[in-house]
């Protein structure tokens, strides 16, 4: 409970200053269905959007992906950002 209020919170919050809504789009990874994540969302239910673009994006990333292209820091963003 504390990492996520006291880190994605305020984290979401510094990035996205304001009143304008955020999405925060998750899958069924195992970080996303632990107990203490579970817990949290009782207390901030999530809104769901109709349309999740991200797994799409994932999906052409992941088919793309050679890893050993990614020497460093710099050419995996680039890597990640022409995908």
């Amino acid at each position: 409970m504390q990492l996520l209020n006291n880190y994605l919170l305020p984290g979401v919050n510094a990035r996205y200053p304001g009143d304008a809504p955020v999405n925060i789009i998750e899958d069924n990874s195992l970080i996303h269905t632990a107990r203490i994540v579970r817990d949290w969302y009782l207390t901030h239910p999530p809104r769901s959007p109709d349309l999740n673009f991200i797994e799409n994006v994932w999906s052409k990333m992941v088919i793309d992906w050679v890893p050993q292209a990614a020497q460093n820091v710099e050419d995996l963003e680039q890597r990640v950002r022409h995908s």
